[in-house]
């Protein structure tokens, strides 16, 4: 070797990148399931919330028609989004709404004060 250089010396390395690549992989699978659980999980959440809304907002609806809900002990009304089934149980009004695929169930309960001061 000219002007005291040192002699390069060339290792062959084989087969040790497999190991490296297999857990890379691994890592980004990981990862990506990760993500897709997450993105699963948030999807699912928004669309119970929306149809929740949907049913408060329907049983608001057929809470206000107080005139047909006094005439029968139980009944249907039905929606563009569902259906609203009532039913009363003495003082209790149980209403059942549907939206599809969904089912909430509430209950009302109804006091009949009339001895209210004007005064």
């Amino acid at each position: 070797m000219p002007y005291g250089q040192k002699p390069i010396s060339r290792k062959c390395y084989k087969g040790s990148i497999l190991f490296s690549v297999l857990l890379l992989f691994l890592l980004c699978t990981f990862l990506l399931m990760a993500a897709l659980e997450s993105y699963r999980l948030s999807m699912d959440l928004n669309i119970r919330i929306k149809n929740y809304y949907i049913a408060k907002i329907m049983k608001q609806m057929a809470l206000s028609e107080q005139s047909t809900l006094a005439e029968s002990s139980e009944g249907v009304f039905y929606y563009t989004t569902g259906s609203v089934t009532y039913q009363w149980v003495q003082q209790s009004l149980f209403l059942e709404v549907e939206v599809s695929p969904f089912i909430f169930r509430f209950t009302e309960e109804v006091k009949n004060d009339t001895d209210t001061s004007t005064e």
